[in-house]
């Protein structure tokens, strides 16, 4: 991406197509498409996890895959994430593309509430000037 944004704000621009979504439209198919993002949210959010644990992630849509690379790197995840993995990952494909797939609104709006709690976990923690190590400070260097 462009200048200085990272996956977690591509995930945080996802949340925001899902919130606008469900904000114009109440059709099955809306709320399908407003799932869609939430997958790509969570996905992007995990992979951007991955990334800041010295990993590379691996090119897949699956969220229980990238829950297994997360706790190799012995990441603690909360449980609805656990519990919901299958069904996120359900709306990556299928909510797009089979035109019976039904994601309840309230569902959506649950899982929409929850996964802005994940990305707000995952958002770095700033460093205030005065309290910048030589240790701290390399390790936040961003590339030109």
């Amino acid at each position: 991406m462009p200048g200085n944004k990272s996956l977690l704000d591509a995930a945080k621009a996802d949340m925001k197509a899902s919130h606008a979504i469900l904000s114009l439209y109440d059709d099955d198919l809306s709320i399908n498409l407003a799932a869609y993002h939430i997958q790509q949210a969570v996905e992007k959010s995990l992979k951007f996890r991955i990334n800041m644990l010295g990993e590379s992630f691996p090119q897949t849509h699956n969220i229980g895959h990238l829950i297994d690379v997360l706790e190799k790197l012995n990441e603690t995840l909360p449980d609805w994430l656990l519990f919901e993995a299958r069904r996120l990952t359900e709306f990556e494909a299928q909510s797009r593309y089979i035109l019976d797939f039904l994601a309840s609104k309230k569902e959506v709006l649950g899982l929409l509430t929850a996964t802005e709690g994940l990305i707000a976990s995952f958002e770095p923690k700033s460093v205030s000037p005065e309290r910048v190590t030589c240790n701290n400070y390399v390790n936040n260097i961003k590339p030109i």
